[in-house]
């Protein structure tokens, strides 16, 4: 019903919508479904100023507040369902990522594999989607400095490739003296991941275009991750330049998912601005989502959130760079992800295929309906546009 829902506010048909995401909320409180309940409210939320009945109003004592006890309410039986989702696809992802991250990866597979039956592509997709996102993420954001994330760049950009065999890769990957013991074991678990999907990835795949769409696919989200470690090159960037727009969709793998069920390029090419802002806006929302718990929650100082937030967090970057308060550099990330989310929405609208429009807007809206469950309506929208006279 949340999606039929999405569809009938697709077709500029509000009224009906809006009968579905109630009848979603009802049947999700009948079923024990919090989740999906949370979703309902959410999605109404964020449209209640362009429907022509009030919503459940998104007041911090109404919308807010019952996704915040929805949130409460999500428990184990969440949890390990999120946790299957990811052992379903690697089971041995939880000796090299930790239950934590199995967790979140596995709430982004159900946000974006939810209707892909079981079945080998959707294996494929979920593997990349830890591999090349989470896996490799992990790896980067605990290295000390730049120039020991380029060593890993390199080594994974030479697993993508056909120019050695992978003995010798590995074998030089684990002399890397750069890289220290643990660095260097965990380096050569990712090569091996991403050299052997790879090559089982372009087996299916076949055409040699095809191919080569997504390698160039990989190689840029390698290499965008990478990058976002320059921290001396970009230490006076504003937050806007901090976060750009991703070229490739890590968080959902959708692009993938698509070239393996056969869509044209053609097509997936024009996802490509809607799938870069959803990453942005995800990304956004994740830092916003640390900074936030450490500022209200824990009511820390600035100079005291250097143990707590991750050095990379964008929030913390542009408070740094720019000389402001952490409060300060907060309240410009949350009107920053205000206006990403509308460019976002509006790029939505005008997806042709019904279809791929209801997937596009679950997987690009997951995470910042996730952020909002658990701290409420925080994005800034931007001010409405004057009609010219």
């Amino acid at each position: 019903m949340l999606a039929e829902g999405s569809v009938d506010w697709l077709r500029g048909k509000p009224a009906s919508a809006r009968c579905h995401w109630d009848r979603c909320i009802e049947g999700a409180r009948r079923d024990s479904m919090p989740f999906d309940e949370g979703l309902a409210h959410l999605t109404l939320g964020r449209r209640a100023d362009r429907m022509s009945t009030p919503v459940h109003a998104p007041s911090p004592d109404s919308t807010a507040g019952d996704s915040r006890s929805v949130v409460a309410r999500l428990g184990l039986k969440r949890l390990l369902h999120y946790l299957l989702e990811t052992l379903r696809v690697e089971p041995l992802a939880p000796l090299y990522m930790g239950v934590k991250r199995c967790i979140k990866a596995g709430a982004a597979l159900d946000a974006g594999l939810q209707q892909e039956k079981a079945g080998q592509v959707r294996t494929l997709t979920g593997r990349y989607l830890i591999y090349a996102c989470f896996q490799l993420d992990m790896l980067v954001d605990d290295l000390p400095d730049y120039t020991r994330a380029l060593y890993v760049r390199d080594f994974v950009h030479e697993s993508l490739g056909n120019g050695s065999s992978t003995s010798a890769l590995l074998q030089r990957a684990w002399a890397c003296r750069e890289l220290s013991l643990r660095e260097r074991l965990r380096t050569v678990v990712l090569v091996w991941n991403l050299r052997s999907l790879t090559r089982t990835i372009e087996a299916l795949l076949g055409s040699p275009t095809r191919q080569e769409f997504f390698r160039q696919r990989l190689t840029t989200l390698v290499d965008a991750v990478v990058e976002d470690m320059n921290l001396e090159s970009r230490g006076r960037n504003t937050l806007e330049a901090l976060a750009p727009s991703y070229p490739a969709m890590g968080l959902s793998s959708l692009d993938v998912l698509l070239l393996l069920k056969g869509h044209p390029l053609e097509e997936i090419a024009s996802y490509e601005r809607v799938l870069g802002q959803a990453e942005q806006l995800a990304r956004l929302e994740d830092d916003i989502l640390e900074v936030w718990t450490a500022l209200e929650q824990r009511n820390r100082s600035d100079s005291a959130l250097e143990d707590e937030v991750d050095y990379r967090n964008l929030v913390l970057r542009h408070a740094r760079n720019l000389g402001w308060p952490m409060r300060a550099a907060l309240d410009e990330a949350c009107r920053q992800a205000g206006e990403v989310e509308h460019r976002l929405d509006e790029n939505l609208g005008q997806v042709k295929n019904l279809e791929m429009a209801v997937l596009l807007r679950r997987v690009a809206t997951f995470f910042p309906t996730f952020a909002d469950a658990l701290i409420g309506p925080h994005r800034v929208p931007p001010p409405a546009r004057s009609s010219a006279a």
